[in-house]
């Protein structure tokens, strides 16, 4: 909605004699907007010399704030991990993700992947934050299904271009852990968008039925580009367990930033378990950070999940999970990219997940994870389901369900035809996910203060 257009039409008084269909469908952008069946009032110009004599903006600006808050993200500068001032305390919390569908190219067998990496709080052994990978082969055929999960030893490095760097000019590299351990290393290249994430593990855990793996996946980001989970492009991070409101966007308490590229192109060599394939398909990426590791704020229990659909177009959803696990709908967001790039969002109860069955976990006793539900949103009634319910990862605590897997959206029934594909994450883990990185104290000066460090207000009296 044009919103100059709506005050000026309320200012003279057209829109309220014009067909309300028609001045809607002009505001939506359905007809033209250079014509205005209703007219415009004519505003005779304002005299010069009537105000400033220096145009505003070009000289002495004491008093004007001309750098904070004046853009929420900044690219590709945002594209790197975050680090100073706000994000240095075991509340910090960042990382990049990706899950895929991709082909063996060499068998044509379909597969999904999952990788994701944390960069988060502080361990004084390491004396840096804490490095993680997850990583996840599942076969769309057979249903086989293995993870890999580390945390990284040794120095990690950065490398990049200066900050004000043109786009042309622009990159970043990381890197982190030893041979015998395994090894990360993330990179970007502004100019053309393009990504690499390799690592691998060489000793893995078998008792977090990790396998040893490695990859060094290439993608590269293709429209509707980098695109926001909100409107407004931040995420509340857990319901709100302390039910105090002490969220701070001042210091990114208990939110996030949130970037999403849905359509990056990957392909490259995987090993996992000492199988070896080239492969190539269509990856959905995400970059988050924040001071999301609060106890606060229980942000790790939700369901989360992205789905391509037949028809060309693609969601994002997240549900916030309660306690006793009920989903707190008054935090749930989702958002619809058409095919031809138009975004749709949606708040709350009008996105909504009902469990038809549940699937008992194989890693925690006594939790049921709800994988086959009716989901109901502004688009329209999916009925999700996986094929194979055996995706399960276990974390690094014991305690952790962490269900990483692909799914299908159904139409009518689970039993319907497919009409999308998904990938669906389902958590129930610690706030803190890792158990690490708490080598310095929680801060202070992070949650906002309840009483905003002001006075009681004097009483006031109101008139009736």
């Amino acid at each position: 909605m044009d919103r100059r257009l709506l005050l000026k039409l309320l200012a003279s008084g057209a829109a309220a004699g014009a067909a309300p269909a028609t001045v809607w469908a002009q505001l939506k952008g359905e007809t033209s907007p250079r014509k205005y069946e209703w007219g415009f009032p004519e505003y005779p110009p304002t005299a010069a010399g009537r105000g400033n004599a220096t145009p505003f903006g070009q000289g002495e600006m004491n008093g004007i704030e001309t750098v904070s808050g004046h853009e929420l993200y900044r690219f590709p500068r945002d594209h790197r991990y975050h680090y100073g001032p706000i994000y240095h305390g075991p509340e910090y919390c960042e990382w990049y993700y990706f899950s895929a569908f991709v082909y063996d190219k060499a068998t044509g067998d379909p597969y999904t992947i999952f990788w994701m990496t944390l960069f988060a709080g502080w361990d004084e052994g390491l004396q840096r934050p804490v490095k993680n990978v997850f990583f996840a082969l599942h076969n769309l055929k057979t249903g086989d299904f293995q993870p890999a999960v580390t945390l990284y030893p040794g120095e990690f490095i950065t490398e990049g271009s200066p900050s004000d760097a043109s786009k042309e000019d622009f990159w970043f590299r990381y890197r982190v852990g030893t041979p015998e351990h395994g090894q990360m290393e993330e990179s970007y290249r502004a100019a053309d968008e393009t990504w690499n994430f390799k690592a691998n593990v060489v000793n893995a855990a078998p008792e977090r039925n990790s396998v040893p793996f490695s990859m060094d996946i290439t993608g590269k980001v293709y429209a509707p580009g980098y695109i926001f989970n909100t409107p407004w492009g931040l995420e509340n991070e857990g319901y709100d367990v302390s039910r105090t409101g002490r969220h701070n966007p001042e210091t990114v308490y208990g939110i996030s930033y949130y970037t999403i590229a849905p359509k990056m192109m990957i392909s490259g060599p995987v090993m996992v378990n000492g199988r070896e394939m080239e492969v190539e398909g269509l990856a959905w990426w995400e970059h988050q950070w924040g001071n999301l590791r609060t106890p606060d704020h229980l942000e790790g229990h939700y369901i989360w999940q992205n789905a391509y659909l037949d028809n060309g177009d693609m969601f994002r959803l997240r549900f916030w999970r309660k306690p006793d696990l009920s989903i707190a709908e008054q935090i749930t967001n989702y958002a619809y990219i058409h095919a031809d790039g138009r975004m749709e969002y949606a708040l709350g109860a009008s996105v909504r997940w009902t469990t038809i069955k549940s699937w008992p976990s194989n890693v925690v006793k006594n939790v049921d994870i709800p994988l086959y539900g009716k989901l109901e949103t502004p688009q329209g009634t999916f009925y999700v389901a996986p094929e194979y319910p055996e995706q399960q990862a276990i974390g690094f605590a014991d305690y952790t369900a962490l269900w990483e897997g692909a799914m299908y959206l159904h139409e009518g029934s689970l039993d319907g035809p497919i009409v999308g594909r998904a990938y669906h994450e389902n958590m129930i883990v610690p706030w803190y996910y890792i158990p690490r990185g708490f080598d310095k104290p929680m801060r202070e000066d992070l949650p906002r203060k309840l009483d905003g460090g002001m006075p009681p207000a004097p009483p006031f009296s109101f008139f009736k």
